[in-house]
């Protein structure tokens, strides 16, 4: 069987062949598992700045809530009082 200048798993066609690609792996493992620590922290961040904009919205509802049901008693006195 002819290889032609394939290199197969375990053995290479040319004396002293290429570096083996088990390090490539490990390197790219090793990369990805930074890439994914970068996404986890950028996922929390984004994470607590929206846990922070819905209780800041919450707040701002609740206040405009008490402002209408206020004005809407003020109407009802107003009109009772016709």
């Amino acid at each position: 069987m002819v290889l032609l200048g394939k290199t197969l798993k375990g053995r290479t066609t040319k004396p002293g062949g290429n570096a083996p690609q088990r390090n490539i792996q490990i390197r790219q493992i090793s990369k990805s598992s930074e890439e994914l620590d970068i996404n986890l922290k950028l996922s929390k961040i984004k994470r607590d700045t929206l846990k922070q904009r819905l209780q800041d919205e919450s707040v701002t509802f609740k206040l405009n809530q008490k402002k209408l049901l206020t004005y809407w008693r003020k109407l009802m006195r107003i009109a009772k009082t016709e």
